[in-house]
């Protein structure tokens, strides 16, 4: 029975790791923020399931009541509790979007120059340079295109890309999602 409690907040991380991914993926910014919100209500729930699962269990309240000291003493874990609090509650967050747009235009040149070289004895030589002959069989190089990237920021910390701070609090979940479960799995 214990591995299928375990397995419920492994799942809410599963689920949060999900919505995390799907945020990498997202560069229209509608999609980003549904993705974020159901990352936000996911990966808090994942420390509610943990809680629920194990409450009557001594060595599980005795960690988990200084764990949450821990995690309330966490920035980030703060930051995150209070932004799904508020995506809950009042609105989705304000999120401000940073988008790259890089264009590579290969330009072939196609004019042959012709050097004439002479010497003091009179000598004439003609050298001609222009496009080396293409190997019909040889890879072509890349043609160009245009490339647009994007990243987004919390208007409340918006000197650090969400991705790199969702990924940072994803991994604090799991970390603690690990402890909970050497916890539970250890024999007293």
């Amino acid at each position: 029975m214990l591995g299928v409690q375990v397995m419920q907040a492994q799942f809410k991380l599963g689920e949060a790791k999900h919505f995390l991914e799907q945020m990498k993926n997202s560069s229209d910014k509608e999609i980003f923020l549904f993705n974020l919100d159901a990352f936000l209500s996911a990966s808090r729930s994942v420390t509610w399931v943990l809680q629920n699962e194990f409450s009557n269990d001594t060595r599980f309240q005795k960690w988990y009541d200084n764990k949450q000291r821990e995690m309330q003493a966490d920035p980030l874990l703060t930051f995150f509790k209070d932004m799904r609090n508020a995506a809950v509650k009042e609105a989705a967050p304000d999120v401000m979007a940073q988008t790259h747009v890089s264009i590579v235009e290969l330009v072939r040149i196609t004019e042959t120059v012709s050097i004439r070289k002479i010497s003091p004895d009179g000598k004439e030589e003609v050298f001609h340079f222009g496009p080396e002959k293409v190997d019909s069989g040889a890879k072509k190089p890349d043609e160009g295109g245009v490339t647009i990237t994007h990243k987004f920021f919390f208007a409340e910390k918006p000197e650090q890309d969400i991705m790199a701070l969702c990924s940072l609090y994803f991994e604090k979940l799991a970390a603690i999602v690990e402890e909970a479960k050497k916890i539970m799995t250890d024999p007293e």
